[in-house]
């Protein structure tokens, strides 16, 4: 059984200090790729979100056919974006998958989760930084 697992932190540093310290075969996180993809670009700007976009999915359709264990970071708790990830998973893997959802610092950041998710997830862990 494959685990993708989504983890929210409301910033880089707090998602880095997170991914740091697990196993995960791949780890998606829209803040290296954004980082990549600027330092690749001959001006050095920030390239468009379909670019930035259209790498991720390239990202996720490739992890899902080559790794077991799969940490893609959120920038927002976002219902539609969560469910286009998991149709996008699902549309290229046919196996059995575990959804979790990882909130980092979730007394801290105040955030409240909305009834929605739970049943798009195997299990909701909050997780607090020290």
């Amino acid at each position: 059984m494959k685990r993708f697992d989504f983890v929210h932190a409301k910033n880089k540093l707090d998602f880095k200090k997170f991914s740091r310290n697990c196993e995960y075969q791949e780890v998606i996180s829209y803040y290296d790729i954004i980082a990549k993809l600027i330092k690749n670009d001959i001006d050095g700007t920030k390239p468009n979100e379909y670019v930035v976009n259209s790498y991720i999915r390239k990202k996720i359709i490739k992890a899902v056919t080559e790794s077991a264990d799969i940490l893609y970071a959120l920038r927002s708790l976002d219902i539609e974006t969560i469910d286009a990830i998991k149709s996008l998973v699902m549309d290229s893997y046919d196996g059995e998958i575990e959804y979790k959802l990882i909130i980092i610092d979730s007394k801290k950041n105040n955030i409240d989760i909305e009834e929605d998710f739970y049943s798009r997830f195997t299990e909701i862990v909050f997780v607090e930084n020290d």
